[in-house]
């Protein structure tokens, strides 16, 4: 008898990443939550690093399936500008060596 459980397919990972290249006036929580979520599940931000940075890394823990495939850079639109928004996910290597497109 079916009880309705159902198999996951697979599992995600928290890993932190960091994040240069958002213009320092758009650093906040829904810029961060925005920009994290189109990478995975944001579920930290540390605070504490982006005010000590002067906004110029960011960093936050997200649930990702294969923190080796965060893309190295995306394009995302912050009012008429576009920015390369950069990424890298501590603690692993990442593949590949271009861009995913642009985002946003």
């Amino acid at each position: 008898m079916w009880n309705g459980d159902v198999e996951p397919v697979g599992s995600l990972i928290e890993v932190w990443v960091q994040i240069k290249g958002i213009p320092p006036k758009w650093v906040d929580w829904n810029t961060m939550r925005e920009v994290a979520s189109s990478l995975g599940l944001m579920i930290e931000l540390d605070e504490h690093l982006v005010f000590n940075s002067f906004f110029s890394l960011v960093r936050v823990k997200i649930l990702y399936k294969d923190p080796s495939r965060i893309p190295r850079e995306r394009l995302y639109v912050f009012k008429a500008g576009v920015y390369k928004i950069s990424f890298k996910p501590e603690g692993y290597v990442q593949a590949g060596n271009s861009t995913d497109g642009d985002s946003g």
